[in-house]
């Protein structure tokens, strides 16, 4: 448990964490009436619309798949695969 909670303290201490407002919740809601995602699908789908808000180009996740739909709005890269250029 101690090494959990240090790692949690570590990213937190590196990483800047995004947030949403009511902007971010307004382009969720137009996603998702265009068919962007159902059900737990919700989540991830508003990991789009935060990065978007935030001028973050790419998604870097473990499950491409699930962000695949949205190609067309931000970049989306494997975290198990090196970065483009490298």
């Amino acid at each position: 448990m101690n090494d959990a909670l240090s790692n949690v303290d570590e990213f937190l201490a590196t990483m800047k964490l995004l947030t949403e407002d009511a902007k971010t919740t307004t382009r969720l809601l137009d996603l998702l009436a265009d068919g962007g995602a159902l059900g737990k699908q919700v989540h991830d789908a508003n990991v789009v619309p935060v990065a978007l808000a935030h001028d973050a180009g790419t998604i870097v996740t473990d499950n491409i798949r699930h962000f695949a739909r949205f190609a067309s709005l931000i970049a989306v890269e494997d975290l198990g695969e090196p970065a483009r250029g490298q």
